[in-house]
């Protein structure tokens, strides 16, 4: 059995695998051709001349001064629209994709969405930077936090803090009251795959060490990184931990760092 069945096996849960590996992969497959999208020539054209694309500050990369840095929730809307029309296009051509794409019409997706547990609205809330759902199923909910890297110090500080994957621990407001969230680095240089072995190592030094592992989501032989968390907030039936699932996607900064 692997580590991924093992954990819902551990939540009760065995009956709502299928259901997550099925999701997991579509909304991987959603960002990935939406970061694509973005970075495409035609996207950068747009994108890069919007006023708010970039970040106020210069960055340091890579011991260098000077660089532009796209804003974290300015990638995250360009994502919502390319998901968008990369459904649409899914859709289309539905019957030339398999059927783990076929009734990918049923995904819904946000961003800055309201939790679901919360303690404030309004200016007071604190939304999540996606929500997934499938219409028809109400009470399925997926919620990804996401996070711009632009150096290795930023993983501890950001990425793995209370502002970020802490928040799916947190007891008042977590994250979610699902069994899965998810988490995406933004970055700017370097690849996916680098990031994510540096993600993997700070998880494993951290203290107390955070549990990680890897799995290829069906129909994908490509392995995604996983983590588990815990979770903090009574509910019935009771849960102990959230399964964390992390991606990397790659954006450009001016100049180019990569």
């Amino acid at each position: 059995m692997s580590q991924f069945a093992v954990f819902f096996d551990n939540n009760a849960a065995l009956g709502k695998q299928l259901l997550w590996e099925h999701t997991i992969y579509q909304v991987i497959r959603l960002f990935e051709e939406a970061e694509r999208r973005v970075r495409s020539t035609e996207g950068q054209q747009i994108y890069s001349n919007l006023h708010g694309w970039w970040r106020k500050a210069l960055h340091r990369i890579n011991g260098k001064n000077g660089f532009k840095v796209p804003e974290e929730t300015a990638v995250s809307q360009a994502l919502v629209e390319q998901m968008e029309s990369a459904k649409y296009d899914f859709i289309l051509n539905a019957h030339n994709l398999g059927p783990d794409i076929a009734d990918i019409d049923s995904l819904e997706f946000h961003a800055e969405a309201p939790r679901r547990q919360k303690t404030g609205i309004g200016r007071h809330a604190k939304p999540t930077d996606f929500r997934f759902y499938r219409s028809g199923l109400g009470g399925f909910d997926l919620r990804i936090e996401a996070k711009v890297l632009t150096k290795d110090a930023e993983i501890a500080k950001n990425y793995l803090a209370a502002e970020g994957l802490g928040r799916f621990s947190d007891p008042k407001e977590p994250y979610t009251d699902e069994l899965v969230g998810g988490m995406i680095a933004y970055t700017v240089s370097d690849d996916r795959t680098t990031w994510l072995k540096k993600i993997d190592k700070e998880m494993s030094s951290s203290s107390p060490a955070i549990p990680s592992f890897h799995y290829a989501v069906p129909p994908s032989t490509q392995p995604t990184l996983f983590s588990q968390v815990p979770f903090n907030y009574t509910k019935t039936p009771a849960q102990t931990e959230v399964l964390v699932f992390h991606l990397v996607l790659e954006f450009d900064c001016a100049p180019p760092a990569r």
